[in-house]
């Protein structure tokens, strides 16, 4: 099973909050990880196959502004061991910016 996190501050910026967060629960997926960040405006998101401390590190968490987000390791019981089965996944609907991510198949 996966693990997810997400965390919303009124005020202050939450990269660094998720990556600890993504730290402590990370025996819940080894594979992959990401996190997604939106200031209200735009989503910004990092994901790549790896360890949490391996994919992040102090400049790619500064490039994650905002108050918003949410977070993800991956462990794969479906879809194989790929990048792009890696989480959160971002996209548009009705032309709005939409990050989610999931535990389970």
């Amino acid at each position: 099973m996966c693990g997810v996190v997400g965390i919303y501050s009124k005020d202050k910026d939450i990269s660094k909050q998720l990556y600890y967060s993504l730290y402590s629960i990370q025996h819940r997926g080894q594979e992959s990880c990401g996190m997604a960040v939106s200031n209200g405006e735009e989503i910004n998101y990092i994901k790549e196959m790896g360890l949490v401390g391996d994919v992040f590190n102090t400049e790619k968490l500064e490039s994650l502004e905002g108050n918003m987000g949410i977070a993800h390791v991956r462990y794969s019981t479906a879809g194989g061991s790929h990048a792009y089965n890696s989480q959160p996944l971002v996209g548009s609907v009705r032309k709005r910016r939409i990050a989610l991510a999931h535990n389970g198949n």
